[in-house]
């Protein structure tokens, strides 16, 4: 008897584990702008990102003053062949603070970020597929997330 309820309870918390995973699409909301007249060879180009952040919930900066959270990264597929990335810049509301958890400083955004990803063109072939891993947090819990994006 105790060993099903012991089953069953770990049951339950792995399956809660999965539904708050598949949760963090909706707390942030993505959208993607390029300017496709700009993709000649040698070009550099900008990709904006802009993430609507649910209120009572913030992502964690590309650009973080310790390594102790896991920060937002944009990463090209392996099949994507002639873009090289380059600079990333942030804007919206940053906000840099102590955590007492981690005992360092962390910066995160909440509301609205904008990430422009400048990107070198050194060959004109589409689609150009990535992604961009985040974690997005609240007081109580924190939770990956991706967001795939192809410029075509």
């Amino acid at each position: 008897m105790i060993k099903r309820f012991v089953a069953t309870f770990i049951l339950l918390i792995g399956f809660g584990v999965l539904m708050a995973q598949g949760d963090a699409k909706n707390l942030v909301q993505w959208k993607t702008e390029y300017d496709i007249q700009k993709w000649e060879k040698g070009k550099t180009v900008t990709v904006t990102f802009t993430g609507i952040i649910k209120p009572g919930y913030h992502v964690y900066s590309a650009n973080q003053p310790s390594k102790a959270v896991l920060p937002l990264k944009i990463t090209l597929d392996k099949a994507t062949k002639g873009v090289q990335l380059l600079s990333l810049t942030e804007e919206g509301n940053r906000a840099v603070v102590f955590d007492d958890v981690f005992q360092v400083e962390i910066a995160s955004f909440d509301g609205e970020m904008i990430i422009k990803q400048e990107m070198k063109v050194k060959k004109k072939k589409f689609p150009i597929k990535g992604n961009i891993s985040y974690q997005v947090c609240n007081e109580e819990m924190c939770l990956t997330g991706a967001y795939s994006f192809e410029i075509k």
